[in-house]
């Protein structure tokens, strides 16, 4: 297993949502994983807003970034890549998922401009290797995200 970062980003548990486990199963080729593009603005609300307070999401939160991880969201197991290849458009990291991961191997997707909102998902426990390409998308501070996992 590759060393946790030191960079953590903190997430109130009240903004991961999680995803369906995929059921491990015996050794798999290349997993077709992709995070959904966007997260519908009429998916949030609020509870507790303050007294005379009224909640509105105006747009979506769209698709910023994508990361294999070291157990479920809640318990920030964020991973160093391995390595980084970057061309004038288009930016790869490769993550080694070799080792014991005890509380599983997840991909966590993550929404909005500094990551507020996030999906995950329970990944094959087979899984050795993960490459996650980005492209620069159509809206601000979205991505265009390739996860290639086996």
């Amino acid at each position: 297993m590759r060393p946790l970062t030191s960079k953590v980003f903190p997430l109130p548990a009240i903004l991961t949502l999680t995803l369906g486990v995929l059921i491990p199963g015996k050794a798999m080729s290349a997993q077709a994983l992709e995070c959904p593009k966007e997260l519908p603005a009429t998916s949030f609300q609020l509870a507790n807003a303050p007294p005379g307070w009224r909640f509105f999401a105006e747009l979506p939160l769209y698709l910023h970034a994508a990361e294999p991880m070291s157990g479920p969201p809640e318990q920030l197991g964020h991973l160093i890549e391995d390595s980084v290849k970057k061309n004038k458009d288009q930016w790869t990291y490769t993550y080694t998922l070799d080792g014991p991961f005890p509380n599983g191997k997840w991909l966590l997707c993550s929404y909005g401009a500094h990551s507020e909102m996030t999906l995950s998902k329970r990944i094959s426990d087979e899984t050795q290797m993960c490459k996650i390409s980005y492209r620069k998308g159509s809206k601000a501070e979205q991505r265009e995200i390739n996860i290639h996992c086996e």
